[in-house]
């Protein structure tokens, strides 16, 4: 069987349809994260264990380029920080599915950087509960 794989293009957008903010050509990376964990089994008296708590935690993590110009994405990031936005991010359109939910924005890691280049900077968004996985309509 042949793998099947897709050439990246996708997007991301952050905020309600009245406040969109696309960050698709600012992004050279991004990937939804999933971190699971599982607690030790609790012993109870009759001799049998029950078992530990299962927990996922999600985050949307990735690298961008650097903007300072107007509609800055980055700016935007720096001064929405804190703030529950809802988001969409889209893999691949060629496969056709996304996933959606809220996350807590967060200001960009780095600002500025060498001469003569062109800066990115790492970013990491905290999701709330987990992103539901759908169709792109």
């Amino acid at each position: 069987m042949a793998v099947n794989q897709n050439t990246v293009v996708g997007t991301l957008t952050i905020g309600a349809a009245a406040d969109l903010t696309n960050f698709s050509s600012q992004l050279t990376s991004i990937k939804l994260v999933t971190s699971s964990d599982t607690s030790d089994p609790v012993p109870v008296l009759s001799g049998e264990t029950v078992a530990g708590e299962f927990s996922e935690t999600q985050t949307l993590e990735g690298t961008m380029f650097q903007d300072l110009g107007t509609a800055s994405k980055m700016l935007w990031l720096y001064d929405n920080a804190g703030e529950t936005h809802v988001f969409e991010f889209i893999p691949s359109t060629a496969a056709g599915k996304k996933f959606t939910g809220s996350l807590v924005v967060a200001s960009p890691a780095e600002i500025g950087g060498d001469a003569k280049s062109k800066p990115t900077t790492d970013i990491s968004f905290q999701v709330i509960g987990k992103a539901v996985a759908g169709d792109v309509a």
